[in-house]
Formats: structure tokens, sequence, C-alpha cells
């Protein structure tokens, strides 16, 4: 009993709190480290791709690194050649794989579209790189912003070039089958919509006596076009960053509102909700500091989450806003302190996870000093532990109009190219915080036994389920000591565990769950 009894305690104060797991973490290797896209993988981990500035001949390298669900880093690889190379944004294939693109720039001449292929464990498959003239011309510069794999396996990439925004299609090889060039500014994002096409958008002034025109357009797989949405600014003072459709069918669009002063430029991030027409709904503008909007995500509950950065630079200077359906503030956290060895952070995307907390994915560093990848995971709450202080944005209306009717000059383009990167396996996890805060059920949707619990030496998983099942265990410091996957019955060997409280995850394709997991021998 006396054995039995600190562990009752610990379990008591355990169970009072909702199963989450919360962190900041960062990732390198030199000092000179950054993120700039993130996704969830089907493990319930995160994969994040940036770019290694210490590359060859002091270039960049396109920089990735792979971590499980509670942040812990299981691979993390530079890819590159002596010439400069970065990655933009990052998806999971079918295969199990990722997708990836951004940019290869030979010796400075010139940057070519960049897309990369990796293995499950981070091996690489095949590189191939694209431009809108000759493989020669070493006067434009197109660059990769985001990639989706499309049904028929191969790849779908929107990126920039020096004539505007850059589609490519290619096969499962990453062979080009078809591109083209539209006429407009490019965003960062690309999104499939619930008919399996795909929506871009873009900005542009249709004269030179105009103001700034916000840009949608659908298209199908291979490029053609299916409409296209025109949004009037008539403030002209407004940039978009990134946009997602929504469960209406319409869409959701972060951006920046700002004001140009005599000596400096003041930002506002913003968010505009639109109708499946692309006829804004409403428009609201979150004032705090000199920010700018960056990353916009639909959330569980139908509301919207925003991250955003101080546009001047300064120290703790990233933020997470939460709102309702109707863009009502609920809550916004700002992350980062100036005590810390890094005083510089931004972030460049957000995702929601299985737990209905959230990830925010950039990078930290220090003036002058280079910096690193940088992963913020959140409670529902928008808790990350540590660093970070509660504010109150300020909420505002902007008016925007629509039914305008404008031509974009659409054209054909485009070249590929194989190109041979080397891979180098090298990176480290450097921890501000960790807590698991709890190991209650998450969501109450599986019918799975785990039995004994207590346990010593076996544990047995009735899984009863037609979907393969991973199975993650942490301690009580976050470390992972089990990983595992399952499809039906199975038994699990943990007779070299201590005696203690467990965290034991349970991912599927459909849920997430955890479980308390006591042990006592």
């Amino acid at each position: 009993m006396k054995k039995l009894l600190p562990l009752l305690v610990l379990l008591t104060q355990t169970t009072m709190l909702s199963a989450q797991i919360t962190f900041q973490k960062t990732y390198g290797y030199s000092g000179s480290e950054f993120a700039g896209s993130s996704a969830k993988t089907r493990d319930g981990g995160f994969i994040m791709t940036g770019a290694s500035e210490n590359g060859a001949n002091n270039t960049g390298d396109v920089y990735v690194v792979k971590t499980d669900s509670a942040g812990i880093l299981q691979w993390a690889n530079t890819y590159g050649t002596i010439n400069d190379e970065q990655g933009a944004q990052v998806s999971q294939t079918a295969d199990g794989g990722y997708i990836i693109t951004g940019y290869y720039d030979n010796d400075h001449s010139g940057k070519k579209l960049l897309l990369m292929k990796l293995t499950a464990t981070g091996g690489l498959s095949w590189t191939r790189s694209y431009g809108v003239n000759s493989s020669t011309a070493s006067t434009y510069n197109e660059e990769g912003y985001y990639v989706l794999q499309t049904p028929d396996k191969g790849y779908l990439v929107s990126g920039a070039s020096l004539f505007g925004m850059y589609i490519i299609k290619t096969d499962s090889m990453g062979v080009q089958q078809s591109s083209r060039v539209f006429n407009v500014t490019y965003s960062n994002v690309m999104q499939q919509t619930s008919d399996g096409n795909y929506v871009l958008m873009g900005t542009f002034y249709p004269n030179s006596t105009s103001t700034i025109v916000i840009y949608l357009v659908k298209i199908t797989a291979n490029g053609s076009v299916l409409w296209e949405k025109f949004i009037n600014d008539p403030f002209d003072n407004l940039i978009v960053s990134s946009f997602q459709q929504t469960t209406d069918k319409g869409f959701i669009i972060s951006g920046s509102t700002y004001i140009n002063g005599s000596s400096t430029t003041t930002y506002t991030p913003c968010l505009i909700k639109t109708d499946s027409s692309a006829i804004p709904q409403w428009s609201k503008t979150y004032s705090w500091q000199n920010s700018q909007g960056v990353f916009v995500i639909q959330t569980h509950d139908g509301g919207y989450a925003l991250c955003s950065n101080r546009a001047d630079g300064g120290s703790g200077n990233l933020f997470l806003l939460k709102t309702e359906p109707n863009g009502s503030l609920q809550s916004a956290i700002t992350y980062g302190d100036s005590s810390l060895s890094y005083h510089t952070s931004f972030v460049k995307n957000i995702v929601q996870t299985h737990d209905k907390g959230f990830a925010l994915c950039g990078y930290i560093y220090e003036l002058g000093s280079g910096g690193a990848c940088y992963l913020i995971k959140t409670d529902s709450l928008l808790n990350s532990g540590c660093h970070q202080w509660p504010i109150s944005p300020l909420t505002n209306t902007i008016s925007l109009i629509s039914n305008t009717t404008y031509t974009v000059t659409k054209s054909p383009a485009g070249f590929d190219s194989t190109l041979t990167l080397s891979s180098v396996s090298q990176g480290t996890e450097n921890v501000f915080c960790f807590w698991a805060s709890g190991i209650n059920k998450i969501q109450q949707q599986s019918n799975i036994a785990i039995y004994p619990n207590p346990a010593s030496n076996q544990l047995f998983i009735d899984a009863s389920t037609s979907n393969k099942l991973n199975i993650n265990i942490h301690d009580v410091n976050g470390k992972q000591i089990l990983s595992t996957t399952v499809n039906d019955k199975s038994v699990l060997d943990i007779s070299t565990f201590s005696n203690g409280v467990y965290t034991l995850t349970l991912i599927s394709s459909t849920f997430s769950e955890s479980k308390k997991l006591v042990i006592i021998k």
C-alpha cells in the first residue's frame, strides 16, 4: 500500500486536468535554421520545412524536421547543392512520404521552382526544377509556395515568377504535364475544395488609377479555369496572406490593412469571410501594436484561428487569436520572451491538432546570431505552458466591394529539368517547456479496450477496428518510450517500464484519444 499511495496521489492530481500536451521547442544544428511551413502527419506528429543557411559555400540548403505528437525529434535532414535552396511548404503524400516545394538558385543567377519527393523516413526519392522560360535563362525568378497531391498521384504546384502567379501540373515523378502564368501577384496558399478542384488567390491593379483587387480563381487539376472572382478594396490598403475554404463552401481570407505614416507604416491583421460566390459577408481588423496577419484556419467549432507577426520585429512578437464564427474575438495570446537567448520570433503557419489545440510553426533567432525552427503546441485555450501573455486586440469592421469583373491574362509557359541534391542527417531538439496536462480521454469515439490498468508486464489492446491504430506511450517528462501500430488485438511488452503514471495516446484516421496508464510491479 505504501508503494501504491504516491501513484494514487499523482493520478488524482492528473485526472483533474484535460488530456492535452503543450510545449515550445526549437530545432536546428548550426544556429542558422528557419521553418517556413508545417503540416500534421498521419501518425499524429509534425513535419516542417524551411532552410539552413549554413550550407555548402555559406549558401542555404532545404531543411526538413520530423517530430512525433509531443514534438520529440524523429529525424532532421538538409538537402542541397553548392548553390542556394530553400523549402517553402510540405505535404504528406499517399504513400506516407512527403512532397516539398521551394526554390533552387544556381549561383544566385536566377531562382527556379523546386519540387522534392521524400520517403516517410526522409530519404530523397527525386528532385526537379521548373522555370517559365528556357532552362538557360538566368534573369527570371520562380519560386514554389504550395504543393498538393492530385487524385492521379501527380502534383499541382503554385508559386510565383516575375510574370505573375505560376501554376504547374506534374505526374507522379515530377515530370511537367502543363503550366500557366496568371498575370496577378501571387499568394502563398492553394486550397483543394470540397468538389475536388482547386482555388488560388492573388491580387492585382486593373489599371494605373484603380485600387487593389483580390483575385480568387478556381481551376481543375490540369489548370483549366472554372471561375474567377474579384473583391475590391476601396481604401487601397489591403495585403492578403492566406485563405481556406470554410464548411459552408465560402472562404476565410487573412491579411493586413496598413496606414502609411511620415516615418513608418502601421499594420493591422484582418479577416475577410465570403460566401461561396466570394461575396464578402463580414470583414474585421484586430489591432494589436504593429502586426501583420499571416495565416488563418477554420477551427473545429466553426470559428477561426489567426496567427500574426509583429511588423516591427520586436521581442515576443508573434501572436495567436481565436474568434467566433462571426469574427468576434474570443481570446488572444502573444508568445516569446526577451529573456530567452533568442529575442525575435516569427510564425509562418498554424494547424489545429486532434486534441483541439494548435501547432504554430516558424522560427526564432537572436539578432546577429542566427536562429532555429520554432514549434509551439497549445491546448484548446491557446496555452503553451511558458513565455506567453494574454492580449486584447481592438476589433473594427472594414467594408469591401465585390461583383466587379476584370480580365486577367493567362499564358502557357514552362520547362522542367532534373536536379541532384545531397542529403545530410543533422539536427537537435531544444525544449523551452513541455507539459502533459493530464491523461483523461480526449474524445469518446472508439470502442478500444486496454487492460489491465494498472498493469505490470503486459498490456492487452483490443482495437476492434479495420483501420491502422498508432499507439504512443510517453512518461511524465514527455519522453516517448514506445511507439507501435496495430490493426486488431495486440499485446504490448511493458516489462522494462518503471512504476509510474504514463500517457497512452491512440491515433487513427478517424479519431485521437489519450488514456491514463498506471504501471505497478
